[in-house]
């Protein structure tokens, strides 16, 4: 019997490669099934798992890091801030009649401010207008959504009126908020309301180089004759 099913093996060789084949995938497959048992594959979820969660936590130590930095400029910059102001109010103190000299220049600067026209707006000054609570659903709803200290040159002509500014910082601070506010709130290269914000920045740039200039002139003169 064995002797005819070798000799009727040898006499079909496709019937024989056929029988090889299967035994070779029978043999593939267990090891597969095997590896797949052993301890190393096992883990392998459990390893993925803890190398996505070094990364989250690698994340977060990136964005906080980031959020101190933040933090800390922004503690820098309060900080030359009231420097400014309080070396202005020195030198106003020093002149004696500070506050109506620093009153009439504040005037004066925010005359240049207020009689803006802006060709690309038909000729208006979009920072006069007051957006609210009260306005804001009707003209801009969610405004208040992104901007959380609304400014505009209404606001700061009251505070001109009422003479709340008692330092130049003071004033260029709100107008810096105005300018930050208009440029966060409008969003695209060809938001108009945008491009009239980048070019107030650049004119406000402007004034206030000018103008300091012209101070440090005038008390370097003053200096001199003393």
């Amino acid at each position: 019997m064995l002797e005819a099913t070798l000799q009727a093996m040898a006499m079909h060789p496709e019937r024989k490669r056929s029988l090889d084949g299967m035994a070779l995938g029978l043999q593939t497959r267990n090891k597969k099934r095997k590896l797949s048992q052993s301890p190393v594959f096992g883990t392998s979820a459990a390893a993925q798992t803890q190398l996505a969660k070094q990364r989250a936590q690698l994340e977060r130590q990136k964005n906080q890091a980031r959020q101190w930095e933040e933090a800390r400029m922004e503690r820098e910059r309060e900080d030359r801030r009231r420097r400014q102001e309080e070396l202005e109010e020195q030198q106003n103190s020093r002149r004696g009649d500070g506050g109506n000299a620093l009153h009439q220049i504040i005037e004066k600067v925010f005359k240049k401010y207020w009689d803006m026209s802006f060709e690309n707006l038909g000729g208006m000054n979009p920072f006069r207008i007051v957006i609210d609570r009260e306005s804001a659903p009707h003209i801009a709803p969610d405004y208040f959504t992104v901007i959380t200290t609304p400014m505009n040159l209404t606001y700061i002509k009251d505070k001109v009126k009422g003479r709340k500014y008692t330092t130049l910082t003071q004033f260029f601070t709100d107008i810096d908020l105005m300018i930050d506010n208009a440029l966060k709130y409008n969003v695209g290269e060809a938001n108009q309301y945008r491009i009239a914000a980048i070019d107030l920045q650049k004119m406000h740039k402007k004034i206030v180089k000018v103008l300091w200039k012209q101070i440090n002139e005038k008390q370097s003169q003053q200096s001199k004759a003393f």
